[in-house]
């Protein structure tokens, strides 16, 4: 592992289950460090950081990717911080963002029903992507979706 690059991997599975492994010191996914075994998660450490605090980060980076629309996907923390100098992981883990992570953005990656495909219904919370007012809308040939089913 360099100094500058972490492989992390984290799932967030259609039963709610949700795991993280960390690739640079796992990279066969043996080791689910969000597993029951608290000596586990409690003992390890990304990029000199605990899990907990590492997996707030995650957690949110996981809803917006599963949210987006548009150029958003090449983009995702600036999504989460449109006005502030996060661009990677190790920029987010800056203590000056525990607030945001622990109490701003809270929502986490759950799902409502597991479906074959995806639809949004079934899909669980959403990032908001409305917070420059352009709306947060699903269109399909100009008709939002609702119109459609």
């Amino acid at each position: 592992m360099s100094l500058w690059s972490i492989e992390v991997l984290q799932l967030a599975k259609c039963n709610n289950e949700h795991e993280l492994y960390d690739l640079d010191t796992d990279p066969h996914q043996m080791t689910n460090l969000l597993s029951e075994n608290e000596k586990v998660s409690l003992s390890h450490h990304i990029l000199g950081i605990g899990i907990p605090k590492v997996v707030l980060r995650l957690d949110s980076l996981l809803l917006v990717l599963k949210s987006y629309k548009g150029k958003v996907c090449v983009t995702l923390w600036k999504a989460l911080h449109p006005n502030r100098a996060v661009n990677c992981l190790k920029d987010a883990l800056n203590e000056v963002y525990d607030h945001f992570y622990e109490a701003e953005q809270s929502t986490r990656v759950v799902f409502d029903e597991y479906m074959r495909g995806y639809l949004l219904h079934a899909e669980g919370p959403q990032f908001d992507f409305d917070r420059d007012g352009q709306g947060n809308n699903l269109i399909r040939d100009g008709l939002l979706w609702h119109e459609w089913v």
